[in-house]
């Protein structure tokens, strides 16, 4: 099951003029400039549910422009999308297709185990050139630099996963923030320089989530950034280690960040799907041949794959519903109504867990993750207001929090939430603007390592 999360999508594209008539088309010219000022938003919240696949894509052909984006799986399930599609709405589901070509629009991202993961180390080896001195091995920095970016741990006592998995404390070595410095961020392979060592929560969707975070040990080897939970909060933050000369003041942490990580806080367990053959002869994936050729099949993946899927996406706080309900939310009491004096009740425990099963988003490469700010539904407020002259209820939202201080080792947050809009106007920059090397006053004569730390 896969829930509908939306997209943020990029503008301008080529869909903007689709169906537009000229007068519409005027009034988006600026100047001599087709479009105005490039813009990411939110939409198809209702509609459209799509996952990142791991493959990057680059296709050129002669006489066209370059296609590159990420592959993945999109869904669109339009019911009200009749004119130009067909009696019933827009439906579709597309697998392994470019998605918008280019790599800053968001997508949910759901976690398998890698079927290759036991010929990883052997078949793609990562290989570095030595420099000598260096105080820690090459092979041991690698090593370290394999340790997980996300952390799953519960807090409810009561779930039948191992003890460590739900003693709210999260120990996250701090040896890949310095091995990731080491080998990408540093000329000739140093560790970077500071005298204070600092925590930060990035972002979090609950102040009351993360009880104390603090650093343990004194060492490269040994140090990590222990984060506790407080019992039966459940969300999402990012974490972060700085080192540098400041550490916290009441203006803010100045100090760098070495290294930030995803922590995750379901509500219920995390299950594995059952196990999926992606070509069989069942579903005609396997061609028939003779005794010389063992299974082939009719993708391009050669072999066929099993795979196993975690069974929400990523940063979900609860699986998606496994059932088909077609029923209206216009009352409480209706199979897709929210009953907000009976919150136990079935419908409204549907509703809830539908509400919970939006993940966060990612952008293709990058390890962090995005809060979306918008729940997959659409009828959880109540009662019902009149919106743009029609009864509605509003899209349910959620906004995050930053901290902004650290005063006698408790966490202190903004007195000012992270929305929707306060977030893209605040926490993000158009790609004219962080493609062009200019901007980070990149020059012609720095190094790899120089390049990347001012982009």
């Amino acid at each position: 099951m896969l829930p509908i999360t939306g997209n943020y999508e990029y503008y301008p594209q080529p869909m903007t003029l689709a169906n537009r008539t000229s007068a519409q088309i005027d009034g988006l010219r600026d100047g001599n400039k087709l479009y105005k000022q490039p813009f990411i938003g939110f939409q198809d919240q209702h509609s459209d549910g799509a996952l990142h696949a791991s493959t990057f894509f680059s296709s050129i052909s002669p006489g066209e422009t370059p296609v590159t984006g990420a592959r993945g799986l999109v869904l669109i399930s339009d019911a009200g999308n009749v004119p130009n599609h067909s009696s019933v709405g827009w439906h579709n589901i597309a697998y392994n297709r470019i998605i918008e070509g280019n790599t800053y629009e968001t997508r949910a991202v759901r976690c398998i185990k890698d079927p290759n993961n036991a010929y990883m180390s052997t078949a793609f080896e990562t290989e570095y050139v030595p420099s000598s001195p260096v105080q820690y091995s090459l092979e041991t920095l690698k090593e370290w630099t394999k340790d997980p970016n996300s952390y799953i741990e519960y807090t409810n006592t009561a779930f039948n996963v191992p003890a460590a998995d739900k003693d709210m404390i999260i120990d996250i070595p701090l040896r890949k923030a310095y091995a990731m410095h080491s080998l990408y961020l540093s000329e000739n392979n140093e560790m970077p320089i500071g005298n204070i060592k600092s925590t930060s929560v990035q972002w979090t969707t609950d102040k009351n989530l993360i009880s104390d975070i603090k650093i343990i040990g004194d060492t490269v080897e040994n140090s990590k950034l222990r984060v506790t939970l407080n019992q039966g909060r459940t969300g999402n933050a990012v974490v972060a280690f700085h080192l540098g000369n400041t550490g916290w003041a009441s203006s803010g942490n100045p100090d760098p960040v070495l290294w930030s990580w995803h922590i995750w806080a379901p509500s219920t367990a995390i299950q594995e799907s059952p196990e999926f053959t992606t070509e069989s002869i069942a579903n005609d994936g396997i061609k028939t041949a003779n005794e010389q050729f063992v299974n082939p099949t009719n993708s391009y993946y050669g072999v066929p794959l099993k795979t196993i899927l975690m069974d929400r996406d990523l940063g979900a706080l609860m699986p998606f519903i496994n059932e088909h309900v077609e029923a209206s939310a216009d009352t409480e009491t209706s199979p897709l109504g929210y009953q907000a004096s009976n919150p136990s009740s079935v419908n409204s425990l549907r509703v809830e867990q539908i509400k919970n099963s939006g993940g966060l988003h990612f952008q293709w490469g990058r390890k962090d993750p995005i809060p979306v700010f918008y729940n997959p539904g659409g009828f959880y407020n109540y009662p019902q207001v009149w919106v743009s002259g029609r009864l509605s209820r509003p899209f349910n939202t959620y906004n995050v929090y930053r901290q902004s201080n650290l005063v006698g080792g408790v966490i202190q947050y903004s007195a000012t939430d992270i929305n929707n809009s306060s977030y893209v106007n605040n926490y993000t920059k158009p790609y004219s603007t962080y493609s062009n090397s200019s901007n980070a006053n990149v020059l012609p004569t720095d190094n790899t390592a120089s390049k990347i730390k001012k982009c």
